[in-house]
């Protein structure tokens, strides 16, 4: 059966790769040479490169053909593979610096499966998390150190690998981008969204799938350096600075990086000595013509001066006129009016209640002043006055009570809201006045450039503006006066006539066209045109090589930038798509289905495979939803595990899986389902598993035996707050291969041969071993194997056997703890301190464990 699907595989393989390399014949040359190259060589190189887009350049006309043989497609050469056809990762080691795992630990890991043992918190994670850094996992995240200690350690680790070259070491940081990276793979539960919600690209593909990927690639880095090239060809136009004043070719030498017209300036050349002859001749011409002219320019700047004068005085006139106008002067009278009748109010609303015999101008102006200057002197320091007891300010006699009401009278009067009004009204007249004073109507002074020429062209208009304005002019006074003698008759408005300013612009005006279409002129500015021309074409002359390049380079530049990329690579991408859904998406999401009921997912999943720069990707759906929105939790670890599974059983590159704690959330029988399917997956590639579940674990062992995987199991442990202890070849006790003490005397054999440093962990893992052997002395021996974890029934035939008493009870729990003392720290009490472990103590507690074991024989014997 194997050699069947094996059969089938290939020739689907030879299949796949005819019509990989139909498409590439039925491409243009350049990518043809880049894909003859991806094929053979397995990379391009910069020399490929140049060599394509040579290659393109001809095919868009820009170079000249050269004679080449046809391009054809060889033998994939399997030497520039960049993976291992066998790798196996061997060990873990000289870890620093990752959360708060122990520094220098080592982990060990069998070819077929291993499996780390440990309750939560005890380090699995940690080191999942470095295994994710150097390995490809959708759910990478960032390592944390020690952040209990104060002084970091720097994040590293190595790994060690076996291949068929030999064995490689990896270390991290610094070797990330080796082939190894993308040749394991890591599942952990944050993981499981990543598969379950997001589109996933396929990470491995059957090489002639990778092909077109690669070819993107390819093609996008051509691009790239086209872009480059492009850049290069197009700088700033360096030519037109030269070229000072506008002609023919000037106009040219601009459009040369937007239109290309090089035959158009070709005809603007050479420039011989007939052309310097004429352009001397009409220098001299030009010179002769410009002095002539120079007066012209004089007359012209004159008047336009001129013009601006009139246009400003007209403006200062016509302000004039409107300060002055009839309908100004009407609203002065009109404030005039409201100031009288506010000087009443403020006279009668008061005046009633303070009449006196005494005073006979009360309510007069003079008056009001008397008693304002009375209440600033007696209400000094804010002192209130009158007060009982205060005199008269005046003649120092003690004042009556009717005194004081009069006077507190006086006061009421000047607050009065009347008062107010009129103080507001006087400012106004008061700040109006002052504006009146500052008007000047000298606006046609004697040494002013347009005074003089209105004496000289238009007397009489000016002397008619002089008389207006003084008669303007006396309106200030007369308006001042009436304000101060309150007299609200309106005076009569005085307007200037300025309407002929405009006849005079005109006249101006046309006075300047007149000059400025002369011959003079015209002739002038023609001559100026041709000499221009001339040192033009002189210049293109001298430039001319240069520019010709410049504007070919810019051809070439115009061509380039057409060459349309999206549908090269839109037509890779086509073709992936079609061969990936002919020849791996519809396998992969038979393959995918398959992995699900295996597991009891009993889901109806739908997988949307699109493709994207040369690449494949799929989204897992239910009914168009993401699966997380409907599934149970347990049947989300079921969906995203078994697409993980799937994607790596496809890849052609991948050799081992490494999953964290994969039967979190899964009920009893989907646990037990998976730990048989990843038990079976070791047939195929190198398995590694971090779990806290005994009994997945006792299942993933169980079946090791009945299939005949071989295995490796550790355990893992934080003991005293520190995590990460790595116990190798130790598993919980129910392994009934712990009944004797041959794991432990295993490491003791080991660490005779080794230097101190490793020795040191060897040893630990012996006592380790040797704990565990207790543990099963516990159950098999002492117990009977009366109760077994994970065991369907208590045997309660073997209760007959069991072997109890205070003695051994005693002498099991010491030699325990005599174990416990050598791994750092493990037993909690204060009498067994941790020693640093020996081989001579290791081989002493071996014995002593033979001899506590004889004797609890011989115990239950004498009994």
């Amino acid at each position: 059966m194997e050699d069947f699907e094996m059969a089938q595989e290939h020739g689907k393989r030879e299949t796949l790769e005819k019509e990989t390399i139909e498409f590439i014949r039925g491409m243009p040359n350049w990518l043809k040479l880049l894909s003859i190259k991806l094929i053979e060589h397995g990379e391009i190189n910069d020399d490929d490169f140049e060599e394509a887009i040579k290659y393109l350049s001809e095919d868009l006309g820009i170079l000249e053909k050269s004679e080449r043989s046809d391009l054809e497609i060889g033998q994939a050469n399997e030497d520039h593979q960049p993976y291992y056809q066998k790798a196996i990762l061997t060990k873990l080691k000289h870890v620093s610096g990752a959360n708060a795992l122990k520094k220098k630990m080592l982990i060990e890991f069998h070819p077929q499966l291993t499996v780390i043992f440990g309750e939560n918190s005890a380090g699995k994670t940690s080191f999942s998390r470095l295994l994710k850094w150097a390995f490809f996992s959708r759910s990478e995240e960032k390592i944390l150190p020690n952040v209990f200690k104060d002084v970091e350690d720097p994040l590293e680790t190595k790994f060690n690998f076996d291949t068929e070259d030999g064995p490689v070491e990896m270390r991290m940081p610094g070797d990330e981008n080796v082939s190894l990276t993308d040749q394991f793979s890591v599942f952990d539960n944050k993981a499981i969204v990543k598969h379950l919600d997001e589109r996933n690209e396929f990470e491995f593909r059957p090489a002639g799938l990778v092909f077109f990927s690669e070819l993107n690639g390819a093609v996008d880095k051509v691009e790239s350096r086209v872009n480059a090239r492009i850049n290069e060809l197009t700088p700033d136009n360096p030519f037109v600075d030269l070229f000072e004043g506008e002609s023919e070719i000037k106009d040219l030498i601009e459009a040369i990086d937007t239109e290309i017209n090089i035959d158009i300036l070709q005809e603007h050349i050479p420039y011989t000595a007939k052309h310097q002859k004429k352009k001397d001749k009409l220098t001299k011409e030009y010179d002769e013509l410009l002095i002539a002219t120079k007066q012209l320019n004089t007359a012209i700047k004159s008047y336009e001066q001129l013009i601006g004068d009139l246009h400003r005085n007209k403006e200062r006139i016509e302000k004039l006129n409107s300060e002055f106008s009839e309908e100004s002067l009407t609203k002065i009278s009109k404030s005039i009016i409201r100031l009288v009748q506010l000087e009443k109010a403020v006279k009668e609303e008061g005046l009633s209640s303070i009449e006196s015999n005494v005073f006979d101008e009360i309510g007069t102006a003079e008056w009001r002043e008397f008693i304002k200057a009375a209440h600033k002197y007696a209400t000094y320091e804010d002192i209130d006055y009158p007060q009982d007891e205060d005199i008269c300010i005046l003649c120092h006699q003690e004042l009556s009570e009717e005194a004081n009401i009069l006077i507190g009278k006086y006061w009421i009067y000047l607050q009065s809201e009347a008062e107010d009004r009129l103080k507001s009204a006087q400012s106004s007249q008061d700040k109006y006045q002052a504006h009146l004073r500052k008007i000047s109507f000298n606006h046609f002074p004697e040494d002013s450039r347009l005074t003089q020429w209105l004496e000289d062209n238009e007397n009489e208009y000016l002397g008619e503006l002089k008389v207006q304005l003084n008669s303007q002019s006396e309106l200030p006074d007369e308006i001042i006066e009436k304000i101060n003698k309150r007299d609200a008759e309106a005076l009569e408005s005085v307007q200037v006539d300025c309407s002929m300013h405009d006849e005079l612009i005109k006249h101006l005006e046309k006075k300047i066209k007149t000059l400025r279409g002369g011959s003079q002129l015209e002739k002038l500015n023609s001559i100026k045109s041709e000499i221009t021309y001339l040192n033009h074409k002189k210049k293109l002359n001298k430039h001319y090589k240069k520019i010709e390049k410049f504007a070919q380079e810019q051809i070439i530049a115009s061509i380039l930038q057409k060459v349309p990329w999206h549908k090269f690579k839109r037509r890779i991408t086509d073709c992936e798509k079609n061969l990936s859904a002919k020849y791996f998406s519809t396998d992969y999401v038979a393959r995918f289905n398959q992995e699900v009921e295996a597991l009891n997912g009993k889901i109806q999943i739908e997988v949307d495979s699109r493709g994207s720069a040369g690449s494949s990707n799929r989204q897992l759906l239910i009914k168009g939803n993401n699966p997380s929105s409907v599934l149970s939790e347990s049947e989300q670890k079921v969906t995203a595990i078994s697409d993980f599974l799937v994607e790596m059983e496809l890849s052609e590159i991948n050799k081992g899986l490494i999953f964290d704690d994969p039967s979190t959330t899964l009920d009893d029988y989907r646990k037990s389902e998976l730990a048989k399917r990843l038990v079976r997956e070791a047939k195929n590639k190198q398995i590694i598993i971090f779990t806290h579940d005994l009994a997945f674990l006792s299942t993933i062992i169980e079946t090791c035996k009945d299939i005949g995987i071989e295995f490796r199991c550790h355990w893992i442990e934080n003991t005293g707050g520190q995590s990460g202890l790595v116990y190798l070849d130790n598993t919980p006790s129910f392994e009934k291969i712990f009944k004797r003490t041959g794991k432990a005397q295993e490491w003791c054999e080991r660490a005779k041969k080794q230097e101190p440093q490793e020795r040191e962990d060897s040893l630990r893992s012996g006592f380790a071993a040797l704990r565990t052997s207790y543990e099963a002395l516990v159950v098999f021996e002492i117990f009977a194997g009366v109760v077994q974890r994970f065991a369907e029934r208590v045997s309660i035939d073997s209760l007959r056997s069991v072997k109890y008493n205070n003695e051994i009870r005693d002498i099991v729990m010491d030699g325990f703890a005599q174990c416990c003392r050598y791994m750092e720290g493990h037993s909690h009490s204060d009498k067994f301190a941790s020693k640093k472990p020996t081989v001579e103590a290791l081989q002493g507690e071996i014995e002593r464990f033979n001899e506590i074991k004889n004797n609890i024989r011989q115990i239950a014997s004498d009994n």
